[in-house]
């Protein structure tokens, strides 16, 4: 696919699940929304691999409702179904220039942005390509649009997507 038909139809920031470093987190779940091959809003994970958030609201969601939030909760807009993980445990925003922050929610395990634990209450800038960590097991990389596509042409995400 090429990056014009890539932006018109994915042109999203999004948060890649990576694949755990411990293995007793092998089966945690991953989920923006419960697949559902009728619902054209549902979201699929990927593969077993890597797993793909997307910075969106959920449906059935307000269109007021701010910021974006990741968590062990149903309610969320990306849900983690793993115990080391807070009912809502960070929060993602987008701002007035179109930049993305995250934010601790006064998890039980901390949020982690390029190694450093984030304070509760307090936005952190996100840069494409920074890390996070969710609790003690759970990483991802935040990406913009443009660096996902890059990331989805290399070989190492080829071989792991098909």
């Amino acid at each position: 696919m090429s990056w014009g038909a890539f932006k018109d139809k994915h042109n999203h920031h999004v948060v890649v699940m990576l694949p755990p470093e411990d293995t007793s987190f092998e089966d945690t779940l991953f989920e923006t929304l419960k697949f559902s091959s009728e619902s054209e809003d549902s979201r699929p994970p990927i593969n077993d691999d890597y797993r793909v958030g997307i910075l969106t609201q959920r449906t059935g969601r307000p269109a007021d409702k701010r910021p974006l939030t990741i968590g062990r909760a149903r309610s969320n807009d990306i849900i983690l179904q793993d115990i080391q993980v807070s009912q809502v445990h960070a929060l993602f925003e987008k701002a007035a220039d179109s930049t993305w922050t995250i934010c601790d929610n006064g998890s039980t395990n901390g949020t982690y942005r390029n190694g450093g634990r984030l304070t509760s209450g307090v936005w952190s800038p996100l840069r494409t390509s920074d890390t996070l960590k969710i609790g003690p097991g759970l990483s991802a990389v935040f990406f913009g649009p443009a660096d996902f596509y890059q990331f989805l042409r290399t070989a190492e995400a080829r071989a792991a997507f098909l």
